[in-house]
């Protein structure tokens, strides 16, 4: 989603089982057929891991991934700062997410 205006970039289409983390690298590397660069990729805490990180690292794409909190490594202030500031960006998308349940009454696609 574009954090400017709110355009939907790229889109895919998957199982309910299937974990949306799984597709940050698809939905940046499809997006990067647009002539604007993507300098930043901005995501919540469910993106987190390692291969998100590393992918965004290796196509020189700065990592706008919210810091995660676990039982082995508490947030540091400067961490917390950083999540409240990618949050102000990020609004952008979730509010496209919940304007459009809103509008569709919380309907989902069924597919056989």
């Amino acid at each position: 989603m574009d954090t400017n205006h709110g355009f939907i970039l790229a889109t895919t289409l998957s199982e309910a089982s299937v974990n949306d983390t799984n597709y940050l690298d698809y939905c940046t590397v499809f997006n990067k057929h647009n002539k604007t660069p993507i300098k930043k990729v901005y995501a919540d805490k469910g993106y987190a891991g390692k291969p998100n990180r590393d992918f965004l690292a290796g196509n020189k794409i700065a990592d706008g991934i919210m810091r995660k909190d676990s039982t082995t490594a508490k947030l540091t202030d400067l961490e917390i700062q950083r999540n409240k500031k990618i949050s102000k960006v990020r609004y952008i998308v979730e509010q496209y997410f919940g304007i459009s349940h809103l509008k569709d009454n919380a309907q989902r696609a069924r597919f056989p």
